[in-house]
């Protein structure tokens, strides 16, 4: 159809089932080449990339060092020292100390230090420049050979204040706290400003108080960066993942300190990382990287985000900050010390105490440590709204029009009570180490921790397929009327718990001798994440079905919603729909086989994901290239990165029949006592729910009532069947080796105007692994090495043999025995029967046999892959002391996803939805080859005198191989067979999406801006401002398919900032634009009573959003405050919307989900020593 696949003999070939794949391309292409070899020839093949890497550098190393040091020589010497804050204490990064009249120039590390080598002998002036200060001159003495300490002292917003003798200024009590979060906007801004490379910096402390710690909220108001809220097992009041211009999270690189982590994904192993994993409570700040350069990992092709830890040399003396709090959603306002109903079957308090806590100690000037906590708990209030339309020219109404896209009805309203509590707690400790004068030892270990019990309480009422009548009201309303005996109402529960961990182990070493620099890191990072419920003591789906209905009377419906719900029975009495005991267990069949068609689910999953990396550079001043007006440095290293991601489990979908006694299901018996008279939402009343805890503890008491291992075909596959598809689908395992090696130039030139940095990077990959593998075959006889089985056929005319299979789903007798009993002898020759008059036993689709010859499990993989080597190129210019111009250019090469959308392992991913909608199957295709982007970088940023920043940046990414998704809906059960998908009701319904590589170049080109100033040109009041704000917009042109990714083309973050003293307030808001998707094709009757019409494309519309945020402190003295703080406190609706380009839709027929959570707040006291 669309896949590649290994024939037979291919398989045979390997013995144990290795796909054997020769792929080649023209490297000119830049297409990736793909080999495969057997485990030997793999770890062979890997110890040849490693001795090219260590031959490389060390070739590298020996030639530069014989290299002379041209500033060794007489008349030369070195300035050292730290620069520090006079405001906060702290010692700061990113101030720029420069010899004025050369292109001699540092910027202050972490720790504040600065070292200036090669300075000529004699008097010499350096220029200190920090954003939001005057520029500093300061004369030195430097003497032939030695090195000359001189410290700075920097006051933020004006000129140095005389201070203490370790250039301390104190404060006034007050101003500290307030007077932090200028600096750190401070220190953020000019960290881009000194930079070449083009970066977007945020301090973790920049935009107030984040209390669980989400990577999302900091990042969220820089341009360009996408955060995603809510996934298939995420709720979407969190944000879990982020994307940069339009490329998805599995194309963006997250890391600590250089280095990538790991984030490990229950549903599906890849390479994004869910936010909702991972704490920051140990960042200092963030940088979202845009361009990569050669020296940063390979894959990243939208773009990194580095979270860089704080380390003890930042401070001159021991400090302790912690924050306690409640939290709290809005729509429990009412209840603040009392336990309510939910998430699940107990009552819990609702306002949840967390808590932070960082605490740095430099013990020494030669050892510190840095030890971070976190504790926090959120509740959120979900609810869910879903409108299913019918358009499918399946019947007509009392005028005799045909459903379609001109006359749809409202064919099912679901509402979806879903309150959710997550816990998360993290730790962190560093310790940094200078045993010596150049050389520096920091250790870090951190770990997170994630528990979220979702709870999906869901209410379906369906007026069912075809009703009598429907149409619409004149006023923007529609209506719609059952048929007698049609109309239903499903109730179903799905409660799944997720959990995960991440632990993150890092050690790096920096030597600094002379002209040279060593550095080595070596990190281990290791998630995992499980799904579970009957561990937990529940299952994870329950289904009922409403009985009695006689008609159904939907009015008034806007949105989706009908404003009048009258249901009557068959004696035309009212119906309550909110009452348990009209509720059977779905499909129960007392006339049945051993009971009844009642499944019930208990889904299990895990996922572990390691990713070991080793980084090596070596840098080398090129002194005897370099002047006084010209400075070169060369670097070159060696990167290996090992993933290994790992999925198993019983599968979240794992079913039990129920074949006890059809009595002990009455739903009344299991009744929900504690979640009661609870508000699910959107106009319709409480109602009583079903308990899987008591159905799971009668499952405890009554093991033989249930089966997970019957092989009986009842309501499609059979439950062995369904749980064999289920190991299958679940059991993968990836293995990726990365090897790359880089060299790197970095250069100043004209005075320091221009600076610039260039290289090349070369990395291969090999992986090996396992999954699922489907045979196309399955429907036919074959031999033991897995080639079918052919019968000839001779032409009595021609003497053309024909060769046809013979299918394992006849009866060979019935089929063949009088008409072709000649195939029968041909059986008997290859051994498949005794004699001609032998009986086969057919295989019936939807058993275990039939599934088993369908999946194989644990099918090998085994491939490599070589990228074409990737350059990249940036510079910047001053064209004066505040306006800087920077241009870039990268090659950036995508890496395969191992699952998800498309990768190595992906063969069909089931992918349920948490309201119990149709979901997707994706079936993948693993001869897609990866993205490559040609990106072109342009801005121009304007550095204010009062620290602020005005950035203007114009980008082109030109995309190669981007992926084109195709959809198809499944109508009936041929479609679901002609995919080699289960053969079952519960996938009708249901959208298949396969992809392919895009045909030419897809071009995307954007613009960003943004703004960060103090209005202290105001005057005095309007000092006690700050504004910022961002806006992004894109375009993409494409030769065929969708969007590069599911992003918005506009976005923007803005805010205002006000400190005053004791009071500080912070109001910020995120807009984001309008995205349109394709939906499904439909038919448009022009003639609505004839069946002939036109196919029209319907689109999906998620409209713009606004949330605003807010943080208020209020400083009680020196050591302790209070703050408030609140997220989206607009309770921002998030709405899906269907329509088509020409209007053919009815106005009232728009909406397909509506979603509210409420808006989370936190209440604390913080405090500082």
């Amino acid at each position: 159809m669309f896949l590649s696949r290994a024939s037979a003999a291919d398989r045979s070939s390997q013995g144990s089932g290795l796909h054997a794949s020769n792929e080649t391309s023209d490297p000119a292409s830049g297409s990736m080449s793909k080999t495969s070899s057997g485990p030997r020839e793999g770890r062979l093949s890997n110890y040849r990339s490693s001795t090219r890497l260590a031959a490389f550098l060390l070739t590298f190393a020996a030639s530069v060092a014989v290299l002379p040091d041209s500033y060794a020589a007489d008349g030369r010497g070195t300035i050292t020292g730290k620069v520090i804050s006079q405001s906060s204490g702290l010692y700061l990064s990113s101030a720029r100390i420069r010899v004025e009249g050369t292109s001699l120039a540092a910027v202050s590390e972490t720790d504040g230090s600065y070292k200036l080598r090669g300075v000529p002998e004699g008097d010499v002036v350096l220029v200190v420049e920090y954003g939001g200060t005057s520029i500093q001159k300061l004369n030195v003495n430097v003497s032939d050979g030695e090195t000359v300490n001189q410290n700075v002292g920097i006051t933020l917003r004006g000129t140095n204040l005389p201070g203490s003798e370790d250039g301390v200024f104190e404060l006034e009590p007050f101003e500290v706290k307030t007077q932090a979060e200028f600096n750190a906007a401070a220190l953020a801004i000019n960290e881009e400003r000194f930079s070449t490379e083009l970066k977007d910096v945020v301090a973790a402390d920049q935009f107030g108080d984040n209390t669980d710690g989400n990577l999302g909220e900091f990042i969220k108001f820089l341009p360009g960066v996408n955060v995603s809220y809510g996934s298939t097992y995420g709720s979407g009041a969190d944000a879990t993942s982020v994307g940069i211009r339009g490329f998805g999270a599995e194309h963006t690189a997250i890391m600590v300190d250089g280095v990538e982590i790991s984030g490990s994904d229950p549903g599906s192993l890849t390479r994004a990382v869910a936010l909702d994993m991972i704490s920051v409570n140990n960042a200092s700040r963030i940088e979202v990287t845009k361009l990569p350069t050669a020296d940063m990992p390979d894959g990243a092709t939208g773009g990194s985000i580095n979270l860089v830890s704080r380390t003890a040399f930042e401070y001159p003396k021991a400090q302790f900050n912690w924050r306690t709090y409640l939290s709290l959603n809005s729509d429990n306002l009412g209840n603040f010390f009392s336990k309510t109903p939910g998430p699940t079957n107990e009552s819990t308090y609702k306002t949840i105490p967390g808590f932070d806590f960082q605490y740095v100690k430099p013990i020494n000037e030669k050892f510190g440590i840095t030890v971070t906590g976190q504790y926090s708990q959120q509740y959120n209030e979900n609810h869910t709204t879903k409108s299913q339309w019918g358009m499918d020219r399946r019947g007509t109404d009392e005028d005799g029009h045909y459903d379609n896209v001109g006359n749809p009805y409202l064919k099912n309203i679901q509402i979806t009570d879903a309150p959710r509590i997550a816990e998360r707690t993290g730790f962190g400790i560093k310790a940094d180490w200078r045993p010596t004068e150049g050389q520096s030892l920091s250790f870090r270990y951190d770990r997170s921790d994630y528990n979220g019990t979702d709870s999906y309480r869901r209410i379906q009422v369906k007026p069912g397929d075809t009703p009598l009548d429907w149409g619409s009201n004149g006023d923007g309303t529609g209506y719609v009327i059952s048929k007698t005996g049609k109309a239903k109402a499903d109730m179903d529960i799905s409660f799944l718990d997720r959990s995960g961990d991440t632990n993150n182990y890092y050690l790096d070493y920096k030597l600094d001798r002379g002209p040279w620099r060593i550095n080595a890191t070596a990190s281990s990072s290791r998630s995992n994440s499980a799904l579970d419920s009957t561990n937990n003591g529940h299952f994870s789906v329950i289904e009922l079905q409403s009985s009695g209905i006689a008609e159904m009377y939907m009015g008034n419906i806007t949105n989706g919603i009908p404003g009048i719900l009258e249901i009557t029975d068959s004696d035309g009495n009212p119906y309550n729909l909110y009452d348990i005991s009209n509720y059977k267990v779905s499909n129960l069949n007392e006339a049945s086989d051993g009971g009844s068609t009642l499944f019930v689910r208990g889904g299990q999953s895990q996922s572990e994901s390691i990713k070991d990396t080793f980084k090596l550079d070596i840098t080398r001043d090129l002194d005897f290239l370099s002047t006084d007006n010209f400075r070169l440095t060369a670097k070159t290293g060696v990167f290996r990165r090992v993933i290994e991601d790992t999925k198993s489990g019983l599968g979240v979908n794992y079913t039990y029949r129920y074949t006890g006694p059809v009595s002990a299901f009455d739903p009344s018996v299991y009744a929900d006592e504690v979640y009661v008279e609870q508000d699910p939402g959107f106009g319709f009343s409480p109602m009583t729910w079903v308990d899987p805890y008591k159905i799971y503890d009668f499952y405890e008491a009554n093991p033989d009532y249930f089966s997970d291992t019957e092989d009986l075909l009842i309501s499609g596959d059979s439950v062995a069947a369904r749980n064999y598809n289920q190991s299958v689908q679940n059991s993968k395992h990836i293995k990726e080796t990365s090897d790359a090696y880089y060299v790197q130039f970095e250069g100043k030139a004209l005075n320091n105007k221009l600076s610039f940095v260039t290289g090349m990077r070369w990395s291969e990959a090999e992986r090996s692994g396992y999954g699922p593998y489907q045979n196309k075959d399955r429907d036919y006889l074959l031999y033991d090495d897995g080639t079918p089985f052919y019968y000839e056929t001779v032409d009595a005319e021609t003497g053309e043999i024909a060769l046809s299979p013979v299918s394992v789903r006849d009866d060979w007798q019935e089929k063949y025995g009088e008409d072709r009993p000649d195939v029968l002898q041909q059986l008997v020759d290859a051994g498949f029967l005794s004699s001609v008059d032998d009986n086969n036993t057919p295989i019936e689709s939807g058993t275990l046999a039939y599934k088993m010859r369908e999946w194989t499990k644990d099918y090998a993989i085994d491939e490599s892959s070589k990228t074409d080597p990737t350059f990249s190129f940036q510079t910047a210019y001053e064209i004066t002391n505040r306006l800087t111009a920077r241009v870039g250019y990268a090659k950036a090469n995508g890496a395969p996803d191992f699952e998800g959308s498309y990768g190595v392992l992906q063969r069909v991913t089931f992918n349920y939805t948490s309201d119990g909608t149709p979901g997707t199957v994706t079936i993948g295709n693993p001869a897609i080859e990866p993205w490559r982007s040609d990106k072109f970088d342009y801005q121009l940023a304007y550095y204010t005198d009062l620290g602020g920043k005005i950035k203007l940046s114009y980008f082109v990414d030109e995309t190669e191989n981007y992926i084109v998704y195709d959809n198809y809906i499944m109508e009936n059960l041929d479609d679901l067979r002609a995919f080699g998908l289960p053969v079952t009701d519960e996938y009708i319904g249901w959208t298949v999406t396969t992809q392919r590589n895009g045909e030419g170049t897809s071009r995307t080109t954007g613009y960003e801006v943004e703004i960060n100033q103090s209005l202290g040109f105001l005057g005095d009041f309007g000092d006690k401002f700050q504004v910022y704000g961002s806006y992004s917009t894109k375009d993409t042109v494409k030769t065929d398919g969708a969007s590069l990714a599911d992003s918005p083309k506009d976005g923007a973050g803005f805010g205002v900032y006000f400190n005053s003293g004791r009071f500080s307030a912070r109001v910020s808001a995120t807009y984001t634009g309008e995205l349109i998707q394709k939906y499904t094709r439909k038919n448009y009757l022009p003639d609505p009573t004839s069946r002939s019409g036109e196919s029209v494309q319907l689109y999906y519309r998620y409209p713009e959003v606004t949330k605003v945020d807010v943080n208020f402190n209020y400083q009680l003295n020196d050591r302790y405050g209070i703050f408030y703080s609140a997220r989206n406190v607009t309770n921002t609706q998030t709405k899906k919307e269907i329509f088509d380009e020409d209007g053919l839709l009815p106005d009232w027929v728009n909406m397909e989900s509506i979603n509210d959570y409420g808006f989370n707040m936190q209440l604390g006291l913080r405090g500082s020593f």
